[in-house]
């Protein structure tokens, strides 16, 4: 991650309500749970191999998608 993209993904994560214990924190992108961005604005498909053991994921259509705010905001900066 280029020394910009980590100032943002900081500040995001600095500023999150999510649980500590979620792999956002770690910072890195290998580590960031698995999610691509969706016609749909501002919902991320979850591509974790359980996603229903998350609790920010719905399941919808065959599908789960993430709810996570800062999740979303990271995919915009990472172009996910």
């Amino acid at each position: 991650m280029d020394e910009e993209i980590l100032k943002q993904v900081k500040a995001i994560v600095g500023n999150s309500t999510c649980p500590s214990g979620c792999k956002c924190y770690r910072l890195k992108r290998d580590e960031v749970c698995r999610a691509r961005s969706t016609d749909l604005n501002n919902l991320l498909e979850c591509l974790e191999e359980s996603p229903e053991n998350c609790s920010f994921s719905v399941a919808f259509g065959g599908s789960y998608f993430c709810k996570c705010r800062t999740r979303i905001e990271l995919a915009k900066i990472l172009g996910e």
